[in-house]
């Protein structure tokens, strides 16, 4: 629990917390786990658990399955049959990406919930003493393979793509930061783009795409 308890993070959200709620909130920080798992006996098909704990449990009781409680099961949306793939309807780029977004906010709903309300009453143990105390479930991050991160974030494969995002304006010295402001694309700027990649823009525009 220490590389997130003596974070910077919790510390400024902690004071974010007592600023809005009140000093007599307490503030669990949730994390969270997903990845693919085989259902069957040769795992063609499987299903991605999504698992929380929290982070005021010790490492060593985190590195155990069994303290981890599972939210949800999302599907695998990338799994054909032969007769799909031979005979199937033409799906659209970034569509099994959507599709996931869906599943994963029908399974944090309650999560959602939770944020939305504020402060919630919990019975809590302190040593050998049971409060009823004001708490809090900020988020504080998603952990799981390559694959699992691209899905979370809605972004699909593109291998001659040489943008970081295809929606926000971001250059690469601040791709680690988790507080950028992005200055989303809209569809006649990713135009002017493609355009501009194709040589079909006049040099003016050209210039006032790369200062923005």
């Amino acid at each position: 629990r220490d590389e997130i308890l003596d974070s910077r993070w919790y510390k400024e959200t902690v004071e974010w917390c007592h600023t809005h709620y009140g000093p007599e909130v307490f503030v669990v920080p949730v994390g969270m786990y997903t990845d693919k798992i085989g259902v069957d006996e040769r795992r063609r098909y499987g299903v991605e658990p999504l698992v929380m704990i929290f982070a005021h449990i010790r490492r060593m009781m985190r590195n155990k399955p069994e303290n981890w409680r599972i939210l949800c099961y999302l599907p695998d949306m990338f799994v054909k049959s032969k007769a799909e793939k031979e005979h199937g309807a033409i799906t659209m780029k970034g569509q099994s990406a959507r599709n996931y977004q869906k599943c994963l906010r029908v399974g944090l709903q309650s999560y959602i919930d939770l944020q939305q309300q504020g402060p919630t009453l919990f019975w809590i143990r302190f040593g050998d003493r049971v409060k009823l105390v004001p708490c809090v479930f900020p988020f504080w991050g998603m952990l799981g393979d390559a694959k699992s991160q691209d899905m979370m974030c809605c972004r699909f494969g593109a291998y001659r793509g040489t943008s970081l995002s295809r929606r926000c304006f971001i250059q690469q010295k601040d791709s680690d930061d988790p507080n950028h402001h992005c200055k989303w694309r809209n569809e006649k700027e990713i135009r002017i783009l493609v355009k501009t990649a194709l040589g079909k823009v006049k040099p003016i525009i050209k210039k006032a795409l790369q200062k923005s």
